[in-house]
């Protein structure tokens, strides 16, 4: 695929730039712990593609807590922004391919179930923080990442059609989600997704097992 032939790459957060699996385990066992409650196998990929207030009132729902949403959220904050300030690093690769991206005048953007007040201090962490020019979280649009409302956020607010946009992603959902608003696609390995590598394979109009592979010499 030749990036060059594009006017804006849009990128998800957790699993596809950022190696985040490892501390969303850790905070999903604490929170399960400190609760007595067991997650089922399936919980981590039922969540993925949900916000943090779309998350919460699943979990508080399906797991009948005596929490408000608020609470549950402010909890998963407690643990998530400081890790996201101190070991949330980019995966091998990331940040050479997106300052390839600005060097050659490609708008980027990042579309994210997460929050920004957790994707600042990773990108601060990771010296990525000017290498973004525009964020779209999924809780200001109507949908999740099944449906393109969030990536066309981001499109729109680099000023582009999706026609001149590609999208990284790393499950399943958001790469149909990307794919149903005429989105170029490209599925990112990520330890979470391992199992549908061969789906996202099939899915996606690219497939890499790292960045890395996107670094050419002319890079």
């Amino acid at each position: 695929m030749d990036f060059l032939k594009f006017k804006g790459v849009v990128f998800d957060f957790d699993g596809t730039l950022a190696d985040t699996l490892t501390m969303w385990s850790n905070i999903d066992d604490m929170f399960a712990k400190k609760h007595n409650i067991v997650f089922e196998e399936d919980y981590p990929d039922t969540i993925a593609a949900m916000n943090f207030n779309q998350a919460a009132n699943y979990t508080k729902e399906h797991f009948n807590l005596n929490m408000t949403v608020e609470e549950i959220i402010g909890e998963w904050y407690g643990y998530a922004i400081y890790e996201h300030t101190h070991n949330i690093y980019f995966k091998d690769g990331a940040v050479d391919f997106v300052r390839f991206l600005k060097k050659n005048g490609i708008k980027t953007a990042i579309a994210s179930a997460s929050e920004t007040e957790l994707i600042f201090p990773a990108l601060k962490n990771n010296n990525a923080e000017n290498l973004f020019d525009v964020f779209a979280m999924t809780k200001e649009v109507k949908r999740g990442k099944g449906f393109p409302d969030v990536y066309d956020l981001a499109c729109e607010r680099m000023g582009l059609l999706p026609s001149e946009c590609v999208v990284f992603e790393d499950i399943v959902e958001a790469v149909k989600g990307a794919k149903m608003g005429g989105y170029k696609t490209v599925a990112v390995y990520d330890e979470r997704s391992k199992k549908d590598r061969e789906v996202l394979r099939s899915l996606a109009d690219l497939y890499i097992d790292s960045f890395c592979e996107l670094l050419t010499e002319r890079i």
